[in-house]
């Protein structure tokens, strides 16, 4: 008995970090879906965002915006080992994409700052005044476009009112 369970962490142990294809199934909201890989269904959590829940304000929406790109897919994933709720927690790219990033870029999902340690989420633009930001996102690639600003309605030179004119 002892060696079953010893070779069933060795087995774990080696998946966890290695990339695996899957296919999304189902997506239940923005950062938790079931995935099927080597013939078994996983219930799977994106590691660095945390998206709204279904009952929250834009819950539905981010769900939704998030099966358009990949329900029925097929991802690359990081398994990086299970959460308390048993869900295996996942890296996830889907055509060359990582999926927490664009959630984030789209405003979808926010970075996760109690358990991530990602060092691949930024700030697409950190501007002190109004004037700084236009100049930014003149030169901004079109996938990196924010589709959500934040700004202080208070800055120096050009206030955020002035900006979004």
């Amino acid at each position: 008995m002892k060696r079953l369970i010893v070779s069933g962490l060795l087995l774990w142990t080696l998946n966890c970090g290695a990339q695996i294809s899957g296919k999304v199934v189902e997506v239940r909201d923005g950062d938790s879906f079931y995935i099927v890989w080597n013939g078994k269904k996983h219930l799977c959590r994106l590691a660095h965002v945390d998206a709204p829940e279904l009952k929250q304000s834009f819950g539905i929406a981010s769900r939704d915006s998030v099966r358009k790109v990949i329900l029925g897919k097929t991802v690359m994933i990081d398994s990086l080992g299970e959460d308390l709720y048993r869900r295996v927690i996942i890296n996830l790219k889907v055509n060359g994409i990582s999926l927490d990033s664009l959630m984030i870029r789209k405003g979808w999902a926010w970075n996760y700052l109690a358990y991530s340690k990602s060092k691949n989420l930024d700030l697409v633009i950190n501007a002190k005044h109004g004037h700084e930001f236009l100049e930014a996102i003149k030169n901004l690639p079109a996938h990196l476009m924010p589709q959500v600003v934040f700004m202080d309605i208070e800055m120096p030179m050009l206030n955020g009112i002035d900006t979004i004119r």
